[in-house]
């Protein structure tokens, strides 16, 4: 899953109970698995260094920076949508707290493979072991099929909650 569809994700569980953060926030980092379990599609990262597969060594070449490029546009674009759906109605605070969670296991990945060692390895494996990747040679299908799926959800989500959206 994109890091866009984790966070709208996270930013809707977290703000189904607005009045814990904490809480959101591990809605928000459940809500991860949860979609990591449907099947999806993944960006692969070009540099070793940030793909848990490999777990390469950290240098600073043309690979690193396009795939932080493409991470932290994926990301910052998640975050600015879960702020502007959930944020208006006061509940900036909640959607921050569950991105945050949601975002965290694939953050994991990068500490796992600079600190191989448990709890992170048992993490990473469990995290792994639920991935269900499709099209990972179709950029533009795996692209239209997080779009539907973001869409579902929220739509699904307004029929729950309409007063969230």
């Amino acid at each position: 899953m994109t890091l866009t569809a984790h966070a709208l994700a996270g930013a809707a569980a977290a703000s189904l109970m607005p009045e814990n953060p904490a809480l959101g926030f591990c809605a928000g980092f459940a809500s991860h698995f949860v979609l990591d379990a449907i099947p999806h599609w993944n960006y692969e990262p070009r540099s070793p260094a940030l793909d848990p597969k490999r777990g390469g060594t950290l240098r600073l070449n043309k690979a690193l920076f396009s795939d932080l490029g493409i991470i932290s546009f994926d990301g910052l674009l998640g975050l600015g949508l879960a702020l502007l759906l959930f944020g208006r109605h006061g509940l900036w605070f909640p959607a921050f707290a569950g991105v945050t969670g949601a975002y965290l296991p694939d953050a994991l990945h990068f500490v796992t493979a600079r600190f191989p060692r448990e709890p992170f390895i048992s993490f990473t494996r469990f995290h792994n072991g639920i991935q269900r990747d499709i099209a990972e040679n179709s950029a533009l299908l795996g692209v239209l099929s997080q779009i539907l799926f973001i869409a579902a959800f929220l739509g699904a989500l307004h029929y729950v909650a309409p007063a969230l959206l």
